[in-house]
């Protein structure tokens, strides 16, 4: 067990919670088992009062219990156990009158208490879980050299690295054949060691899959067969003559994804708990590998993974091997359901339509989550008439759906663009390009139905109107034609101390010097993932804007607000970059503040969390932009880890006349305050919403009432900087 005390875990957040729910007067306090205080020095009447021992040698109290103090306080103490009952340490309780209710503090104690241990078990377990998984990573280092290219290689990156891991195998642990199978994805990798020991037929290796794959559809754990021990058992050993160890690879929804299977003869020694082992943390690795090509809401596969798979079946047609079909799917108005029914239910809705895709799929086909509402099919077909009765089957299926979301009911729909794949296919980009045209058009002629892309059909034209602004943005980028201007964020009590911000926010100037309007480009850098190239250029110019003025360490602090995409947290170098150019940057790190909406964090949470993660650990503050729209929102700020809440102006701006308002920003603020984290109030309009806002508590306010945006030069020349 590892040597673990209470002063060794941060319990700041549990006792700040606790002495929150205390009265006047009252101060909640923890020790150890010897007396040392967890994070304050303990006053010292209350020292002496422990000291004190038990009368007649009695063991300490497992209850509450109280003490007068000589200064005339109240002592309340809860002793604290682990889960093998060993006394850790004691929550205390010092109150300055001695007439209390100490039914209320002692069931305040005991909440607290259980969040103490609970934290405390965990920590112990995950310190112990580090040391065991310290010597197995000396063991294997023992075990398993890695050869020049394995080193070279990125684990996550593709799956040629499931090559490379099924050879490592075969040649290490001397097999005379391994299969590694992901059905889903429609990949299987195996191998016949040629040697005076192989038993095993390629043929015959084919026919296992079946068999061993569904033995681990039951039983989901490892499989050692080295001999016979029960009649099925003999039974395969009579069909394989092979010993094996299965081992399943588990997808991102804990589904059963496929399988490593490791073979040796039946004359060749048995398999040892290490070779399990072993192949236990290499099927781990595969999982590794396939998860990166999954999506996390629906655990089907991911852009990166389709369009991998789509790139290897246009190569197919073109070589004129097979034909294809593409189909598209778009959630019909999507985002507004989410507007209305919030995150929470658009996440339920697009993971039961991946169930009724999958469902509806044949397991030669490829289906996956390719955007925010967006999925795909990939159909091995030799005519496009069977794509569109397949892609006819997706329609009527979703649109029959009823959606059901807090008592209320909502109707599904798709649209549904299908291009075919054959030998005159142009690249994937253009594929691509083809069934976004042909969903577009889906759209435009109704929505909910079914358009066939054709070469040349006049119908495009709109489309292509709208996709003008994607070279146009880039062109823009390259030509600097983008302008920041800064937004400021004031502090709502002047007196309170706190330091202001500006929102730094980007503009677009044609060539002639007239503004365009966000709006009118910032949707089809979303459509077209051209968002990380357009925050990488707000993140530059920024902190070159801010070293030109020459603002450093020594200037008045203040924070700059810059907003990023949810496209940017999948974007693997855009964090590196951001990391480079903070620590070229001459202001402090903390200084450097970033937003990203709810709507983003929520639909990558895990890799918006490791994005964050990275980035406070330089100092750099965070902020939920747009929090509450969804009314789904209070359990994600459990799981980032932020600094800032921006409530969602929708409620701000009618704060004063509607009361369903007022109570849900002060709702959210109550929330984030308890947290530890300060709100941001949008669309402040006046002063009569600004002193509504002073009156709840909300901590700073942005909008036109506070100031209009201006060029960001200007906005920290008016800021009353020091430099």
């Amino acid at each position: 067990m590892y040597d673990l005390s209470l002063l060794d875990l941060d319990l700041d957040k549990h006792l700040r919670l606790g002495q929150a729910a205390l009265k006047g007067g009252e101060t909640l306090l923890a020790c150890d088992t010897n007396g040392r205080g967890v994070g304050v020095d303990l006053p010292d009447p209350v020292l002496r009062a422990l000291e004190v021992e038990p009368p007649d040698g009695e063991e300490a109290p497992t209850t509450c219990y109280t003490t007068a103090l000589d200064d005339g306080t109240t002592l309340h103490t809860l002793p604290l156990f682990d889960v093998q009952e060993r006394k850790i340490g004691a929550l205390l309780v010092v109150s300055e009158s001695a007439e209390e209710d100490t039914e209320r503090l002692f069931s305040l104690m005991n909440s607290v208490a259980i969040c103490v241990v609970d934290e405390f078990a965990a920590t112990n377990e995950l310190n112990d879980m580090a040391v065991e998984l310290g010597g197995r990573y000396e063991e294997l280092n023992l075990m398993y050299a890695m050869d020049e290219a394995r080193k070279n290689h990125k684990l996550h990156e593709d799956y040629e690295v499931l090559e490379t891991l099924v050879e490592d195998c075969a040649s290490f642990l001397e097999l005379s054949a391994i299969i590694l199978t992901l059905p889903k994805d429609g990949l299987k990798i195996s191998r016949v060691i040629d040697s005076e020991e192989t038993t095993i037929s390629e043929r015959q290796l084919s026919g296992m899959h079946a068999i061993i794959l569904g033995l681990l559809k039951t039983h989901r754990v490892p499989l050692v067969l080295n001999d016979e021990t029960s009649p099925r058992v003999g039974q395969l050993f009579k069909k394989f003559n092979n010993r094996f160890i299965a081992v399943p690879i588990m997808g991102l929804k804990n589904d059963l994804h496929g399988m490593l299977v490791t073979f040796r003869s039946i004359d060749a020694e048995p398999f040892l708990n290490s070779d399990r082992r072993l192949i236990e943390i290499l099927a781990d690795q595969a999982s590794v590998v396939i998860q990166t090509l999954q999506d996390s809401l629906t655990g089907l596969l991911n852009r990166k993974g389709f369009k991998r798979r789509l790139e290897e079946c246009i190569t197919t047609a073109r070589e004129g091997k097979r034909k294809y079909a593409l189909i598209l799917m778009d959630m019909d108005r999507f985002k507004i359901f989410n507007e209305s029914a919030g995150y929470l239910a658009g996440n339920a809705l697009l993971e039961r339509v991946a169930a009724l895709l999958d469902s509806m799929t044949s397991s030669k086909d490829i289906v996956a989550r390719i955007a925010g509402n967006e999925f795909g099919v990939i159909v091995s077909t030799q005519r496009l008439s069977r794509a569109n009765a397949i892609a006819d089957k997706y329609l009527t299926t979703i649109n029959s759906q009823r959606f059901a979301w807090e008592k209320r009911e909502y109707d599904v729909g798709v649209n549904i663009g299908v291009v075919g794949i054959d030998q005159n296919t142009p690249d994937l980009p253009e594929v691509l390009r083809h069934a976004d045209m042909a969903c577009y058009v889906a759209k435009e002629e109704g929505r909910r139905r079914i358009h066939v892309y054709q070469s040349g059909d006049d119908v495009y034209s709109n489309y292509q109107e709208k996709m003008k602004w994607v070279p146009e943005i880039k062109r823009s980028l390259e030509k600097d034609l983008f302008q920041l201007y800064a937004q400021p964020i004031v502090p709502v009590d002047s007196d309170a101390g706190l330091v202001g911000h500006v929102e730094i926010l980007i503009r677009l100037f044609d060539e002639t010097g007239n503004l365009v309007p966000p709006g009118a480009f910032l949707p089809s850098a979303e459509r077209y993932n051209l968002m990380p190239l357009i925050d990488r250029w707000v993140v530059t110019n920024t902190l070159d804007i801010i070293e030109d003025m020459g603002i450093g360490p020594d200037s008045t602090p203040f924070h700059v607000a810059i907003n990023l995409s949810g496209q940017s947290f999948s974007d693997d170098k855009f964090l590196e970059e951001i990391l480079g150019m903070l620590e070229d940057s001459p202001i402090p790190n903390e200084w450097v503040s970033f937003e990203v909406t709810e709507t983003a964090a929520i639909g990558s949470l895990r890799m918006a969390k490791e994005f964050i993660d990275t980035l406070k650990e330089t100092g750099c503050p965070f902020s939920l932009d747009d929090f509450g729209a969804g009314l789904s929102s209070f359990s994600y700020l459990k799981a980032l880890p932020l600094d800032f809440v921006k409530i969602d102006g929708i409620f701000v701006k009618d704060i004063v006349e509607n009361e369903v308002s007022r109570i849900m920003v002060h709702s959210i603020h109550k929330v984030s305050d308890a947290m530890g984290l300060r709100t941001i109030a949008e669309y402040v309009e006046n002063e009569e919403i600004l002193e509504h806002l002073r009156e709840i508590g909300v901590d700073y306010a942005q909008g036109y009432g506070i100031g209009k945006p201006i060029p960001l030069r200007e906005s920290l020349a008016q800021h009353g900087l020091d430099f």
